[in-house]
Formats: C-alpha cells, sequence, structure tokens
C-alpha cells in the first residue's frame, strides 16, 4: 500500500514538471537586474512557449524571433534605435508582441511568412511602414496606435487578418491590404492621412466602424471582391469612397451627407445602402444633398446627386438604379401611392419611377437613371376624402331648424 501512494505521488510530480514545462519559462530583459540586458539573446535563449518580459529602457531593435514565444514589455519598454531597419522582424508562428513601444526608421514590427501571431496593446513610431504582415495567414492586430511616415499597416498575400481598435495618425495611407483574402478591419481609426484605407485585389473583407479623420480619400478599392464596408464615421473628408472594378460589395450608410464626395463607382457593382433605399449601377458618382422636402410630402433618408461618369471606356452604358421598400405602417397618414423617387431639380418634385408595390405589408418602389439629376425618396400627404357624415348631420340640423321655425310660425298665426 505505501509503494502504492509513494508511485502515486511520483506520477504527480512528473505531471507537475510537465505542466510547468507546457507553460514555459519567464526571461527577463532590463538594463540592470534581469537575465538579460538586450532583446536579441533573449530571443535566441528562449524555448517554444517562453515569455520574455521587457523592462522599461530602451533596447536595440532588428530583433529577429524564430521561435514561438510571448515578447511582453512594461510600461517605458522601448524596442528600436535610430539606425535599425525595425524594431522587431517575426519569422516564427505564434509569436505575441503585448504592450511594446517599438520604434524603427523604416519599419516598427515586419511579419514574415508567420501564422497565428499577434500584436496587442503597443505603439508603434515609424519613418516607412508601422506594421507589415507578408504572407501571413491567421494574425491579429488590436487596441494599437501607429504613427507612420507612409503607411500605418501593410497587409501582403495573407488571410484571415484581424485589425480591431487600432489608430493610425498621419502618412499617405493608412492601411493597405494588397493581394489578400478574408480580412476583417473593426473600430479602427485613421488621423491625418492622405488615403484612408487602400485595398487592393482583396476579398472576403469586412470593415466595421470605421472613424476616418481629416482625411483626403476614405476607401479606395481595386479589383476588391465581396467585401462589407458599414458603420463608418467621417468628417473633413474630402471624397468617402473610389471603387473601381470591384464586385459583389455593399456598403452601409446611415447618411450620405458630410464628406465633400459620397462615391465613386466604376466598372463595379457595388450596391449602397442608406436608410430604406439602396443604390446601384455602372458608371456613376454620388453626392448627399441637402433637400427639405416641401410642405405635403414625407422624405426618407437624405437626398442624392447622380452624377454619370460618361467618359469611361465602357461597352456598358452608365446608369443607375434606385430601390427602396418601407413598411405599410410607416406611409400612414400619406398616399401609398404616391410613395418613390423625385426628380427634385426643379421647383417642384417630380415622380422619377413607376408605381410602387405593396406586398405583404411592404411597400417598395424603384426608379433607373441615366442621366445626371438630384433624387429624393417621398410621400404625399393623403388627400382628404369627403366626409358624408358631417354632410348629413348638417342637413339634419337644417331641418331641425327649419321645422323648430315653421311651428313658431303657425302658433303665432
Amino acid at each position: 500500500m505505501q509503494q502504492q501512494w509513494i508511485r502515486y505521488g511520483i506520477l504527480v510530480l512528473l505531471l507537475a514538471l510537465a505542466i510547468s514545462g507546457a507553460q514555459g519559462a519567464t526571461i527577463v530583459v532590463a538594463p540592470s537586474g534581469g537575465d538579460v540586458t538586450a532583446l536579441q539573446p533573449a530571443v535566441d535563449a528562449a524555448s517554444p512557449g517562453d515569455t520574455i518580459e521587457v523592462m522599461a529602457g530602451t533596447y536595440a531593435g532588428d530583433v529577429v524571433v524564430r521561435t514561438p514565444v510571448s515578447i511582453i514589455g512594461t510600461e517605458g519598454a522601448i524596442v528600436g534605435r535610430s539606425g535599425d531597419g525595425a524594431a522587431l522582424i517575426i519569422e516564427a508562428d505564434n509569436v505575441t508582441v503585448r504592450a511594446i513601444t517599438c520604434k524603427g526608421p523604416e519599419f516598427g514590427i515586419i511579419f514574415d511568412a508567420t501564422s497565428g501571431s499577434s500584436v496587442r496593446e503597443c505603439r508603434i513610431t515609424s519613418g516607412d511602414t508601422g506594421i507589415l504582415l507578408s504572407g501571413c495567414t491567421d494574425c491579429s492586430i488590436s487596441d494599437t496606435s501607429i504613427i507612420t511616415g507612409k503607411s500605418g499597416l501593410v497587409i501582403g498575400s495573407s488571410a484571415r487578418t484581424v485589425v480591431e481598435e487600432v489608430r493610425i495618425t498621419g502618412g499617405v495611407t493608412g492601411i493597405v491590404i494588397r493581394d489578400s483574402d478574408t480580412f476583417a478591419l473593426r473600430q479602427t481609426a485613421l488621423i491625418g492621412c492622405d488615403i484612408g484605407i487602400v485595398a487592393d485585389r482583396a476579398g472576403n473583407g469586412t470593415l466595421e466602424g470605421t472613424t476616418l479623420t481629416d482625411v483626403g480619400a476614405g476607401f479606395l478599392g481595386m479589383g476588391i471582391t465581396d467585401t462589407l464596408i458599414t458603420g463608418s464615421t467621417v468628417s473633413g473628408v474630402i471624397q468617402y469612397l473610389q471603387m473601381f472594378n470591384a464586385l459583389g460589395c455593399r456598403v452601409e450608410a446611415p447618411a450620405m451627407q458630410g464628406p465633400d464626395y459620397f462615391t465613386a463607382d466604376v466598372f463595379s457593382d457595388t450596391e449602397y445602402a442608406s436608410g430604406p433605399w439602396t443604390v446601384s449601377g455602372w458608371n456613376y458618382a454620388l453626392t448627399g444633398e441637402t433637400y427639405a422636402a416641401p410642405e405635403g410630402y414625407l422624405q426618407f433618408g437624405d437626398a442624392l446627386h447622380v452624377t454619370i461618369i460618361g467618359d469611361a471606356r465602357s461597352e456598358t452604358s452608365p446608369f443607375i438604379v434606385m430601390e427602396a421598400e418601407v413598411a405599410a405602417g410607416d406611409l400612414e397618414g400619406y398616399d401609398p401611392a404616391t410613395f418613390g423617387f423625385y426628380h427634385i431639380d426643379g421647383a417642384e418634385p417630380v415622380p422619377a419611377g413607376g408605381a410602387p408595390v405593396v406586398t405583404g405589408g411592404q411597400v417598395s418602389a424603384s426608379a433607373t437613371g441615366t442621366a445626371e439629376g438630384s433624387y429624393a425618396l417621398l410621400v404625399r400627404t393623403e388627400a382628404a376624402g369627403f366626409d358624408w357624415y358631417y354632410l348629413l348631420m348638417g342637413i339634419l340640423a337644417g331641418i331641425v331648424v327649419l321645422l323648430i321655425y315653421l311651428v313658431f310660425v303657425w302658433r303665432r298665426d
């Protein structure tokens, strides 16, 4: 019995040692009092799964990471000096970089053909590119700020990249996505860039909750496919969107007003949705237009101005299709037969499409345009019907008055 308990105790001890080994060791990098005084020796000495804790101080960059480790900084930990090309170069899979300030004249962090790696809670400053992902899969960047001289984040030939709560300031382009598939940008903020986001030959993407502030052009999509752009906040932007040769993309916007120009759509089939209506077509531009519906009309969403891009070299002639659908209950007090898109270029609105269609409690309308013009989605006040009740009551009251008068005359005589 005693030997059985001894064997059991040895087994538990071996299991504990195995778990401890699986969790990895911690190597401390510090100017003094740590295990090493530089980051590269710590990385070279680390085993897979180890944690490298970087204490406050400034450390040499161009650190190449070829082992799956976690590099975690404390307040004041800075990697990269003026003579370095990049602060960190990640070549291993499953590397985590967290709470580090990375500085590089050219690059902040480079991820080279890695999988499952991540950047969190970091501050990046670079003269050229803040973070570069090249040939990577399943990598993520979150809760990180980047100040750049050229490009904040470049994603090239990568798949399944997630960028969340990243703030990029300055530079020519905030984010560049090229030759990549399945990407998600959530709650990113782009400030003071010439172009906020450039997507070139990228597909299956989601851009959700993007904030664009003082940016020349918000989003440039070239040859992109099946991408959703939704929930953007735009301020001080000249042109929000430029879509060229895009296929299967959708843009959802609470309003079209704000940027000087909302979108230019060339050789693309992008669908734009705002409120109850959608717009699609071929070779056109959209601008939000300030418009107040005249008395007797109810307006839905923003008015828009359409510019036909006639000089684009295309076998298909330019056109635009506008569609809208609302619940029949939303038209209470108005005439459903007048619901639809109206030309608003003149003094009075003029219907631009056919009669609306009522199906299952929904009212839908559509219109097609091939020339420049301004449109609004409107419905007219319901015409007041003739009230026979009040007419009858008036007649009865008149009869009563007449009878009273006749009785009065008869009794007097």
